[in-house]
């Protein structure tokens, strides 16, 4: 796996040891308009992938989430997760989004 860039759709796939975990600072997907630590351009989550949103961590997303898989959000701050102007979030079935 690589580090995802703006122009970059990115999968998470299922069957890994490992899933990402973001630790802190803002995961942008679309666009990088807060200048976000993180970004890309869309990003789809496999059945049984998970992504992990932790409590210093902010998620906007002004793309796609295309999740059939997990979505963590350990943030309890307001505005943790942001479905921006034009933006889709997309949970199929199975997929959901669990905020703790």
């Amino acid at each position: 796996m690589a580090v995802p860039r703006l122009r970059n759709k990115t999968l998470i796939p299922s069957g890994l040891t490992n899933y990402p975990k973001l630790n802190s600072g803002l995961f942008s997907i679309g666009k990088n308009p807060s200048g976000g630590a993180f970004v890309c351009q869309d990003i789809q989550i496999e059945t049984g992938a998970e992504l992990t949103i932790r409590v210093n961590n902010f998620l906007e997303n002004y793309s796609l989430i295309d999740n059939a898989g997990s979505i963590y959000v350990l943030s309890q701050s307001p505005g943790a997760v942001l479905n921006g102007a034009g933006a889709q979030l997309i949970l199929r079935s199975g997929g959901q989004m669990v905020c703790q």
